[in-house]
């Protein structure tokens, strides 16, 4: 295939048909079979000249062009026989299954010996859009700008626009919209509303709607690390806080998790504990943003209450020193206890207590 063009444009080297929005294509080419001559005169040969596309999933034979020994040029000089005819043929969008489009092609099919030879095959392909990125995500309250892009993915010839359909929660230039057309096939967008709308755009080529394309929008996982500082230990009252919160972030409640060992009264992102029984408890608060985006942190093993020593204690040292030896004691498992008082009293042991 010779001098193939489409729309008045050359497409060389066996290079893809890029179909416009049109229904009907015309295509123009010189359909061209050369064979080496024998003997030095003319080849004495006949067969089928077989213009066929590919549908994406089958051969479609558009037409077929018989061809007989006296149809044949000879050129001496190039020791050459030939055969050339120009055509114009017209394929159809419908022609092809999907928007991965097919090919088309020629053929000789030669009658006397029985072999077939085909052109190179020139790939078509009809309008297809994407959108990228196909997802994003947006930080609460930010207003750093999103770019969004449309890809002509087989470079579709024709006029192009774009239809923006932004929902609510953006702004463009600096000022909120909704619905904007643009000749670019980019947009810069600032979130001023949270969380914003997925992005959608509708490609316009030559006046013809193409599938709406969607950008998936959602925000960014709120989890902040701050933590709640107070002490690990509460005799009678502790107080506790969560400092440095992010800009629109507060704490939304505090919460303690057995009552009946303490009780838990608050201000802001500040709690006071006060013992009610002994024992172990996590205190929680549950952080939020503008968006109402929530987080919850917690302190946990805070001991609540005298120092809880278990059944039978343990008390490490030697029952027995000698007179002058200098002995190590020490007491485990004293849940609470964060000081400690020594007694010795002969003949009554050590014992210890805080609070």
């Amino acid at each position: 295939m010779d001098n193939v063009e489409y729309l008045n444009n050359l497409i060389l080297n066996c290079s893809p048909i890029n179909f416009n929005s049109s229904n009907s294509h015309n295509i123009s080419f010189d359909a061209k079979i050369e064979v080496v001559s024998y003997n030095n005169g003319p080849v004495l040969t006949y067969g089928e000249l077989i213009i066929a596309y590919w549908s994406g999933s089958a051969e479609h034979i558009y037409q077929t062009i018989p061809i007989n020994e006296y149809d044949w040029v000879y050129d001496e000089l190039a020791s050459k026989a030939y055969y050339e005819l120009p055509l114009n043929i017209t394929l159809y969008s419908s022609d092809f299954e999907d928007t991965n489009g097919g090919s088309v092609y020629i053929r000789y099919a030669e009658s006397i010996n029985h072999f077939y030879k085909q052109s190179c095959i020139y790939n078509v392909t009809k309008p297809k859009f994407s959108i990228s990125p196909n997802n994003t995500s947006v930080v609460c309250g930010s207003s750093s700008h999103k770019t969004f892009y449309v890809y002509n993915n087989n470079n579709s010839p024709g006029d192009l626009e774009y239809e923006w359909n932004l929902g609510s929660g953006w702004s463009y230039n600096g000022n909120p919209t909704s619905t904007i057309i643009t000749t670019s096939n980019h947009i810069s967008l600032t979130p001023n509303i949270f969380p914003p709308s997925d992005v959608k755009v509708t490609p316009i080529l030559d006046y013809i709607d193409y599938p709406q394309l969607v950008s998936d929008v959602e925000l960014i996982e709120f989890n902040p690390d701050n933590v709640i500082s107070g002490n690990k230990t509460v005799c009678s009252s502790a107080n506790y806080s969560i400092n440095n919160l992010p800009y629109g972030v507060s704490v939304a409640s505090w919460s303690v998790s057995d009552s009946s060992i303490a009780s838990i009264s608050t201000n802001g992102n500040q709690a006071i504990l006060t013992a009610t029984g002994n024992g172990t408890v996590s205190i929680s608060a549950t952080l939020t943003n503008v968006c109402g985006q929530t987080k919850i942190i917690e302190k946990n093993n805070i001991f609540v209450g005298a120092p809880d020593f278990p059944s039978y204690p343990a008390m490490s040292g030697d029952n027995n020193p000698m007179v002058g030896e200098y002995k190590w004691y020490s007491v485990t498992g004293a849940e609470g206890a964060s000081s400690y008082n020594w007694y010795f009293d002969v003949g009554n042991g050590v014992t210890g207590n805080t609070c």
